[in-house]
């Protein structure tokens, strides 16, 4: 009976040691593929912060040519009505 009750909790504990490694085997592999998503999620960060940096660039060179072109809009205007203005005198002086 003794006999009977550690070959039971001997064919036990090997299933338990067999369940074990098991589970160590496959938490070594979440382990490694977690360290490749950590590693690919760095590189979309910085890829994300680069794309962030070169937007803001583009975004204060939008910013300043749309000046520049209010600027020689204004310009354009006051010549034109300078112009209408001279050939308005020139029409009424006739």
């Amino acid at each position: 009976m003794i006999e009977e009750r550690l070959d039971r909790i001997e064919a036990h504990m090997l299933q338990l040691i067999k369940m074990v490694a098991e589970t160590n085997k496959v938490m070594n592999s979440f382990s490694v593929r977690m360290d490749r998503l950590e590693q690919r999620f760095d590189r979309q960060e910085q890829k994300f912060e680069q794309e962030q940096a070169l937007s803001a660039k583009r975004h204060k060179e939008l910013l300043k040519e749309t000046r520049n072109n209010s600027v020689e809009i204004d310009y354009v205007r006051n010549e034109v009505s300078k112009h209408d203005m001279a050939i308005h005198k020139l029409e009424t002086s006739n």
